[in-house]
């Protein structure tokens, strides 16, 4: 009798507080762009426009998701910005190098609640590529200067807030905000504001 009453109350319960809905499981893929601003040698033509790229997020949960973000950064290629040359130094026989950045973050995010508008928080480990293509001048008519093209590579740790915007049921606009701790110098050192579009899958 016992085991039927017990039962009968589990069933009361569960049918009292339904399950809500399993939306967790899918994925979404957008296209986004905005401003990244960093340190280092490069500098960015426009500081409201600078970068383009994409998102692959992946929803464990319904509140919990993982993303993989690329962007890539239109940088100015000026020798004398690059280099800090005054304006005075005549430069002859000029070859600009070919610039440019490549940022790629891999993280965690956290939604505070999930409705139509949907307020989170994210966290994730970065690589920021700077590259900077062959160069040459001739320097006050008789100095030659050249460099090999190469790479220089930065670490950071980015801690970010965003908000996504359900605008249809495989439509979604997404906007974030994150700073990034470098993680050899443990300072912040550079920032992004982003935006984008994204679809489910």
């Amino acid at each position: 009798m016992r085991k039927i009453i017990l039962v009968l109350f589990l069933l009361s319960f569960t049918s009292a507080y339904p399950q809500s809905k399993d939306t967790s499981d899918y994925f979404t893929v957008g296209i986004i762009g905005g401003s990244y601003i960093g340190e280092g040698q490069l500098y960015v033509m426009n500081n409201f426009f600078n970068s383009l790229g994409m998102e692959l997020e992946y929803f464990k949960t319904d509140n919990l998701s993982f993303f993989a973000k690329g962007l890539f950064g239109f940088t100015g290629n000026d020798v004398k910005e690059l280099y800090d040359i005054p304006d005075e130094i005549i430069l002859t026989e000029l070859m600009n190098p070919e610039t440019y950045r490549i940022i790629v973050n891999f993280g965690a995010r956290y939604y505070l609640r999930k409705k139509n508008v949907n307020p989170y928080i994210q966290f994730s480990l970065c690589q920021e590529s700077n590259y900077i293509g062959s160069l040459s001048y001739v320097q006050d008519g008789w100095n030659l200067w050249q460099k090999k093209p190469g790479y220089e590579y930065n670490y950071y740790a980015a801690f970010g807030i965003g908000l996504n915007v359900k605008l249809s049921g495989k439509m979604l606009f997404d906007f974030q905000y994150d700073i990034y701790r470098d993680l050899q110098g443990n300072k912040f050192k550079a920032f992004s504001a982003i935006g984008g579009f994204k679809f489910v899958l």
